[in-house]
């Protein structure tokens, strides 16, 4: 990574936080720009500080673990107080009421959450929030994706690069709110994130590898369908640079659409007119029309013609998600005004978050080697 990158990459961390802590600070006091600027000031001096600073007290793995598991701990503590009933954010309520209509034999896409929306993401997604519906606490799904991240920074970056990481998500008010309010857009971003960091070194040559990749990606593609653009991206990449033939490429693919079909077919072959009358795209449509959503296909395919090595798709792939967000806050803020979408949560600014576990990785990723062995 170069420097450039690393800016522009910590720059989109610190707006995520500020748009967070803004939003949430107005409602409790007056003051809450200046102490949003104040926050995003520490989160800067942090990153700066990491840049110039060897901190060796805090370098060895024990020291990295008990930082991270006593946030987890917080967490867990937070979960019996923070009551997701009272909260404005129902993606739990998503998850309970899909397991409950299919539980019933009902439809699941005709659920509706206790705010009255209907499940927007596709059939896995709600396959891998199984567990947690079961022990009663969508939050745990929330934590696993910020703990497996944890682990993916401490196995890719250095010592120091990676305490200095994790210190930044201990601080992240976003990542608070993410955890906080049982939302689960990182944990789907940050699975996809590992996902591309694998294919990085895999070889198509190897018929396991060549297999597991595939179906991993369909699984992974049948959580939310914005995942499929940075993987469009890389797959470009891939037949650019002639790394793997196209006979290859168009067994994988295949492999990988049939797992997103296999996932649908419980719905195809029990509720076949209900699912054309409503199902996952149809949903999600209501939040971005169709029309504008694909204008992004042409700029992930444009993303793979211009990466000039595996390393940054990475960064592409934020670039992707981010341009996502700027273009549904013009168009939330067209249709209900920007201020009032902002601060009436017709916005939600959880998106944001697609990229984020990509941007702060990618601030603090030197041109090192991807590592083979553990720190």
């Amino acid at each position: 990574m170069n420097k450039i990158q690393q800016i522009v990459s910590f720059s989109v961390v610190c707006l995520t936080n500020f748009i967070f802590a803004f939003k949430y600070f107005s409602r409790g006091t007056e003051h809450a720009l200046l102490l949003s600027i104040f926050y995003t000031t520490i989160l800067l001096l942090v990153f700066l500080l990491s840049k110039k600073i060897t901190f060796r007290l805090f370098e060895g793995d024990r020291s990295y673990c008990f930082i991270f598991v006593l946030y987890a701990i917080v967490h867990v503590i937070l979960f019996h107080f923070i009551h997701v009933g009272n909260l404005n954010v129902d993606r739990w309520s998503v998850i309970s009421s899909f397991w409950q209509y299919s539980i019933n034999g009902q439809y699941p896409y005709n659920a509706q959450s206790h705010m009255g929306n209907y499940p927007g993401p596709l059939p896995f997604y709600f396959v891998m929030a199984l567990p947690f519906y079961l022990i009663n606490e969508i939050g745990f799904f929330s934590l696993f994706g910020v703990i497996v991240f944890a682990i993916f920074l401490r196995k890719t970056l250095s010592k120091q690069e990676s305490m200095s990481a994790i210190f930044i998500v201990v601080l992240s008010v976003s990542v608070f709110w993410e955890i906080s309010v049982r939302s689960t857009i990182l944990v789907n971003t940050i699975l996809f994130m590992v996902y591309q960091f694998w294919l990085q070194t895999a070889d198509f040559n190897s018929k396991r590898i060549y297999w597991t990749t595939a179906i991993a990606g369909g699984l992974l593609l049948s959580t939310r369908t914005i995942l499929a653009l940075p993987l469009l991206t890389f797959c470009v990449y891939l037949l650019k640079n002639k790394e793997i033939t196209l006979k290859l490429f168009m067994g994988w693919i295949s492999i990988i659409g049939g797992t997103v079909l296999v996932s649908f077919l419980p719905f195809l072959f029990f509720y076949f007119h209900d699912f054309l009358i409503r199902n996952p795209f149809t949903i999600q449509g209501s939040i971005l029309p169709m029309k504008i959503s694909v204008i992004f296909i042409p700029l992930a395919l444009i993303a793979g013609l211009v990466c000039r090595n595996k390393k940054e798709i990475l960064y592409y792939s934020a670039g992707i998600f981010i341009l996502i967000f700027l273009v549904y806050i013009i168009y939330a803020g067209r249709k209900f005004g920007l201020v009032s979408a902002y601060f009436n949560s017709y916005i939600d600014i959880s998106y944001m978050l697609f990229a984020y576990p990509f941007v702060l990785y990618l601030s603090f990723k030197n041109n090192t080697i991807i590592k083979t062995t553990p720190s």
